[in-house]
């Protein structure tokens, strides 16, 4: 395989996994469950955890209608743990961006006020230069 000879485990793991669900879908449940296992050891061994739970996913489906429920049970475990991972992780960068989403607003807001403190600083300014110039001008000592 072209992955394997590049040294590109990851993809080899995605590609024993399509494999296995090519043979799932022609019915060689033998055949699908050879590649879907290869798929599933190197994903552990990587850690790859969104292909960990593909081919688990599909392992246990074929455990299950096969009726090997005990290797159904054990697949099905390392399914859920890989799913609630996933989910676990989705959810830290969900929060990690609202975070940065908050900052960037704090931010934006302090600098607006900021903004406003040296426009109302140069009108309070320009308000004392025109009254002077003012008084100056209609002064009856000028």
């Amino acid at each position: 395989m072209l992955f394997r000879s590049l040294g590109n485990n990851q993809g080899l793991a995605h590609s024993y996994n399509n494999i296995g669900r090519l043979y799932y879908a022609k019915h060689q449940n033998k055949k699908a469950l050879e590649y879907l296992k290869k798929s599933l050891n190197l994903s552990q061994e990587l850690g790859i955890f969104y292909s960990i739970e593909k081919s688990s996913k599909l392992l246990y489906q074929i455990y299950k209608e096969t009726k090997k429920l005990s290797k159904a049970l054990t697949i099905h475990e390392i399914y859920a743990n890989a799913r609630d991972t996933l989910q676990k992780m989705s959810a830290e960068k969900e929060l990690k961006k609202m975070t940065y989403v908050r900052e960037y607003e704090k931010h934006k807001l302090e600098d607006s006020l900021i903004h406003l403190e040296h426009l109302h600083v140069k009108n309070r300014s320009e308000e004392r230069r025109v009254g002077k110039e003012c008084r100056s001008r209609w002064s009856p000592y000028h």
